[in-house]
């Protein structure tokens, strides 16, 4: 079944929602007309209100589904209207009444036209992906204008590539938050470097004029001296009880303390194993790029247990159950003598000591995934094995999200992988920002047979998509 969706409107009387209406056909999913939503089904939430019922129009009918009650038919199409075969627009009319509250229950009836799709080849293979995706329409649900900079004289930059998990009813984003020192003089770079001496954040003046100062990359400053980044990363806890509308905490989680994590940390992923959350993160300093560890019972309170994947290796995502009696963790090591970045796996006895490292998943050449690969959002067990959301950047540098299945008792056997990516830059807030052309996810959760994907977008802002299982795994078996 194909879907269209879009942004809606609504106004809202006593608590109670009128006259829902979406405003029209998105390019990014055209198949399904939503009217309204259904908390039951949180794909389509919105920051105003919870909606009580969904309308949906699939290519084959329409129908209104009240909360508790079952589907009631929508008004036939007028003839003439329903030009479903040649593409051509119709006309939808609906009236609805809701149960309850004081509110006045009765919806005005309404007509619009709507463009429509002539039924062929499925919108989202037009765009190169296997699957159909659904994007919040408040995205992004996370901008860097939401977070309070950590320090005066700093502003944020970028928050995204968030770590997801559920903990009690909340749904828990542990955030990356770039930030950046407020600088007024156009000819100077400046970059920021926790001192281990001061415990404080010192910056770093390079001027423009230096003929070997290299701002090529908007994330790095490359001198005669080292390469240091335009900003400084940590991690900020955001809860939310609809997984949409978050609270966002107004000191970091963690930051950078270490002589390891001199240039900030980044890109967390959680793993729940037990009560306790084991968080890997990125470790950034001139040592190089490592994966540290890090766990928590509450989100409050965090320890610390350091190194476990040294430079240069990073993205590290831990299976989350043992495998005949050992933990499995996929990471990305970097070689300067291949150029290779690809995902391995090493697996421990205790989550501290990893080893049996061995190649996983290599790169396809020309293909979407071409130019380097990363592991992405903690992997999920289904029936048929592990399957492993991951990132691969093509060879101009645009980053999707993949999956690929591994198997259940042997997760060092790849069973099957996609094609094509499962999402990609497409909305604007995808393709344009401090750096573009990027969807990149740390976590996700499933759900009511969905994926329910926060990914980071153009290195910018959090933002929120579902994908259905069944697709995903129907891809896999291609």
């Amino acid at each position: 079944m194909y879907f269209l969706h879009g942004g809606y409107s609504a106004k809202q009387y006593n608590g109670r929602i009128l006259n829902p209406w979406v405003q029209q056909q998105s390019p990014l999913a055209p198949l399904w007309l939503i009217l309204a939503y259904n908390p039951a089904l949180p794909l389509h939430a919105t920051k105003a209100a919870s909606y009580p019922f969904m309308v949906v129009y699939p290519v084959s009918d329409v129908k209104v589904r009240t909360v508790g009650s079952s589907p009631r038919q929508v008004p036939d199409w007028p003839d003439g209207e329903n030009s479903l075969a040649d593409g051509s627009p119709f006309v939808l009319e609906y009236g609805l009444t809701l149960n309850g509250g004081a509110a006045p229950s009765r919806l005005p009836e309404t007509r619009r036209t709507v463009r429509n799709r002539a039924p062929g080849r499925p919108p989202w293979k037009e765009r190169g992906l296997v699957v159909p995706v659904f994007r919040c329409p408040d995205n992004p649900i996370i901008t860097p204008a939401d977070v309070r900079p950590s320090s005066p004289g700093f502003e944020v930059v970028g928050v995204f590539n968030a770590g997801v998990a559920r903990h009690g009813d909340q749904v828990i984003l542990l955030l990356r938050v770039a930030e950046r020192p407020i600088c007024d003089d156009p000819g100077v770079a400046v970059a920021s470097v926790y001192d281990l001496t001061t415990r404080q954040i010192e910056l770093l003046r390079f001027d423009h004029g230096d003929p070997k100062l290299d701002l090529s990359d908007p994330r790095t400053i490359t001198t005669s001296d080292g390469t240091f980044l335009t900003s400084i990363s940590h991690l900020r806890v955001a809860r939310s009880t609809d997984g949409l509308n978050f609270q966002i905490d107004p000191e970091p989680a963690l930051a950078a303390v270490a002589a390891y994590e001199t240039f900030g940390i980044e890109d967390p992923r959680i793993t729940p194993v037990d009560g306790v959350y084991y968080i890997t993160y990125v470790a950034v300093s001139p040592h190089g790029v490592a994966t540290a560890l890090a766990s928590t019972r509450d989100f409050t309170a965090f320890n610390r247990h350091g190194i476990i994947f040294c430079p240069e290796n990073k993205d590290a995502v831990i299976i989350p159950d043992r495998i005949n009696g050992l933990w499995y963790a996929l990471h990305r090591p970097a070689s300067p003598f291949s150029a290779r970045n690809e995902i391995w796996i090493a697996r421990s006895p205790d989550l501290f000591c990893w080893g049996t490292h061995r190649p996983l998943l290599g790169l396809r050449r020309g293909l979407w995934d071409g130019g380097r690969i990363g592991p992405g959002a903690v992997p999920f067990e289904i029936e048929q094995g592990w399957v492993e959301v991951y990132h691969g950047a093509d060879a101009n540098g645009r980053y999707c999200l993949g999956a690929v299945l591994l198997d259940s008792t042997r997760p060092w056997r790849v069973l099957a992988r996609t094609d094509e990516p499962i999402l990609a830059p497409q909305a604007p807030y995808e393709t344009a920002g401090f750096f573009g052309n990027v969807v990149f996810t740390c976590g996700l959760l499933v759900e009511q047979a969905r994926l329910r994907v926060y990914y980071g977008a153009a290195d910018t802002s959090v933002c929120y998509a579902e994908i259905p299982l069944a697709d995903v795994v129907a891809a896999l078996s291609r």
